[in-house]
């Protein structure tokens, strides 16, 4: 660890993370932010990315968080002195939304996504021909 001297305070930096040190007049303390990866289910357009990122932003200690459908994963970054990553993950699941930890060799395989995003898309297709098929039989 190397510490840096600044005027009136120091500075501590560590590798693979981020701190800063704060004085508020009556304590000193340290924000620590890390970057975490999340494997995102659920997620089907903007409005549940743009929910998402609302709902994570709401918690305290979360500094960033953008959510991809497309992806179907979340990069989140917390105040680690704060809320932890377990915290975050807990509050994000339930409903129709799932999460995880992204594991650190899992190499996201755009391909593969839209393949199977195309694949669900022409199902959802094929459920509403055939339901509008006796719907415009009975019109007519």
């Amino acid at each position: 660890l190397d510490y840096v001297e600044r005027p009136g305070k120091k500075k501590l930096q560590k590798l693979g993370s981020f701190k800063k040190t704060f004085s508020d007049g009556m304590s000193e303390y340290e924000e620590e932010v890390r970057s975490y990866y999340l494997n995102v289910e659920g997620m089907s357009c903007s409005s549940c990315e743009a929910g998402l990122t609302k709902k994570t932003l709401a918690l305290e200690g979360v500094a960033e968080a953008s959510f991809s459908a497309l992806l179907k994963q979340a990069k989140i970054k917390i105040d680690i002195n704060k809320i932890s990553i377990r915290k975050v993950i807990q509050e994000l699941n339930g409903g129709k939304f799932s999460c995880a930890l992204k594991e650190k060799s899992n190499k996201v395989d755009i391909r593969h996504t839209i393949e199977e995003e195309c694949y669900h898309q022409k199902n959802r297709m094929m459920a509403s021909l055939l339901m509008w098929i006796p719907i415009m039989i009975l019109i007519w």
